[in-house]
């Protein structure tokens, strides 16, 4: 299944509330593959992670690394 992929890094300065935003569309094998993803793009450094299954099939994975959140956006394409 393909799905467009989003990567948001929050920025923690109390002056600039903008962020970084990476966009990819990918293939994977089945939605279990999406949470290995982030962790293997984070050499496994990845502790605790929220995931949010949405009701289109989207699903979205809060984590903190380094004290910096990030969120993985993964929303099924066609």
């Amino acid at each position: 299944m393909t799905y467009e992929v989003i990567h948001e890094i929050f920025n923690s300065c109390s002056g600039n509330q903008m962020r970084d935003i990476f966009f990819e569309e990918r293939d994977f094998n089945s939605p279990d593959d999406l949470e290995a993803y982030v962790r293997e793009k984070h050499d496994n450094k990845v502790g605790e992670m929220e995931r949010t299954d949405m009701p289109d099939g989207g699903v979205i994975f809060d984590y903190i690394i380094g004290n910096v959140k990030q969120r993985h956006s993964f929303t099924p394409v066609g």
